[in-house]
């Protein structure tokens, strides 16, 4: 049996069938050997095999093998307060945890669409430059309130990205100090892959590390749509497969952040009679789905009483822990109400 100690660049065929034990192998490939003994393998390279590699100790990764991907929603499947949005105001919130920021506003679309071929998603989030003007900007920007353990560290962010027409000078930018080396769009889906050292910049002081896909120059180009999907940030130095979760799990931490008690026109909730002469107030009550980051605002509010028919908009907001109490006047005896609103607790 041939032992070697040091061998750099060797010949596979002398080892074919040589087992290796006590030494260290640099360079080179191993054949059909056997590394066995009391033997260490240290590289500083990447190790691929095509085969099954099968450990009899354990295997102790550096990060997580599971809940590594910071981003909620990274595949933009959770739309609670819609999937089409024309922008009215330069910050909006779109799909679930996600808003948008463009100089231009009322000019400005953003939709969800699941028409992506010959990639491994097919959901994804657009958003179109409307207009022919060329003054328009670019960010899709996500606040991660469970930072702490991100700062002063090596990140990964990856993600696809396309437009419908060249775009350079495409960033990432945070509000941590670190920004990316600039990079350039196609009108092909290319998966990003690109490694940040964390600083602290305002994350503490603001109580959130913010994450933007920036346009670093501002403008894009007139008439022109840019697509992401599949976003990931996860700490080593390497990028990782897409972490996909269950719909029902990605809902639940969005709704940390935002809730809607009823939906759809014509959907509320909490249907109750007021049969009581002489009041003029009445309570509807709301359970959260699950605990909110803080004490959210109610927005959206729509209370409705009936009378001979559904009447307008009565409200007045308060809320209590686990709880959205709604209070509302100006209703007489007998009536029914009923009610649909938005609870928000974001960042």
């Amino acid at each position: 049996m041939s032992r070697a100690r040091q061998v750099a660049n060797f010949d596979p065929a002398l080892l074919a069938t040589d087992e290796v034990s006590l030494d260290k192998v640099n360079g080179g490939t191993l054949g059909t050997g056997t590394i066995g003994g009391s033997s260490v393998v240290n590289t500083t390279g990447a190790i691929t095999t095509t085969g099954t590699a099968t450990f009899s100790g354990d295997l102790v990764p550096s990060t997580p093998l599971s809940h590594r991907n910071m981003i909620i929603n990274g595949g933009f499947d959770v739309w609670q307060r819609g999937t089409s949005f024309a922008l009215t105001t330069a910050w909006q919130y779109t799909a679930d945890r996600w808003f948008n920021y463009w100089a231009s506003t009322s000019q400005q679309t953003v939709t969800k669409r699941t028409d992506a071929t010959g990639v491994p998603f097919t959901t994804y989030i657009r958003s179109d430059n409307t207009t022919d003007s060329d003054t328009t900007w670019f960010q899709l920007i996500q606040r991660i309130e469970d930072y702490q353990h991100l700062i002063s560290k090596t990140v990964t962010m990856s993600f696809y990205i396309r437009a419908s027409e060249a775009v350079s000078d495409m960033r990432i930018y945070t509000n941590s100090g670190t920004t990316s080396s600039n990079f350039a769009l196609t009108t092909s889906w290319v998966k990003q892959e690109i490694t940040l050292t964390l600083g602290t910049g305002t994350v503490v002081s603001n109580g959130y590390l913010e994450i933007t896909i920036d346009k670093s120059v501002a403008q894009v180009p007139a008439n022109t749509s840019i697509d992401v999907a599949q976003v990931q940030l996860e700490l080593g130095s390497s990028a990782t497969p897409f972490e996909h979760r269950s719909y029902g799990d990605e809902l639940a931490r969005c709704q940390r952040y935002y809730q809607i008690a009823g939906t759809a026109v014509g959907s509320y909730i909490g249907v109750m009679n007021y049969p009581v002469n002489g009041f003029s107030s009445a309570y509807l009550t709301y359970q959260y789905e699950t605990q909110m980051r803080s004490t959210p605002t109610p927005t959206n509010i729509d209370i409705q009483y009936y009378e001979t028919g559904w009447k307008g908009t009565v409200v007045f907001g308060s809320t209590s822990d686990q709880r959205t109490i709604l209070s509302f006047s100006g209703i007489t005896a007998h009536y029914m109400v009923r009610g649909r609103f938005s609870l928000l607790a974001e960042l």
